[in-house]
């Protein structure tokens, strides 16, 4: 229940920012950091990471994750060059993660 008004009142502040110029930067951020996380969301539930640690990790690195976002955000904006580009943006995520310190996550086997 609140969880969903949270998240309604977020996407309608971020819509409401995307008419103010100055402002506009932030619905860009938010779409960035949440393609990112989808983009190291796949090598992590490879390793069998919970859900909850995954958003975890990407809170954490969430710098790396928002430009990783941002990269494909603005790759995708030429028809046909995100498709083609998306395995590389996979491998720079599996590259990341495992440049980062994981040991504080609890893998399941």
């Amino acid at each position: 229940g609140i969880r969903i008004i949270y998240i309604t009142f977020l996407s309608l502040l971020t819509f409401a920012c995307s008419f103010i110029p100055f402002l506009i930067i932030f619905p860009f951020l938010l779409t960035s950091f949440i393609v990112g996380l989808d983009i190291i969301n796949l090598p992590l539930s490879l390793i069998q990471i919970p859900i909850r640690e995954r958003i975890k990790i990407a809170q954490k690195h969430s710098l790396e994750t928002c430009l990783l976002g941002a990269l494909f955000t603005l790759s995708a904006f030429i028809p046909f060059l995100g498709i083609v580009l998306y395995p590389g943006f996979i491998n720079i995520a599996v590259e990341l993660i495992s440049s980062w310190k994981l040991e504080e996550t609890k893998i399941r086997t």
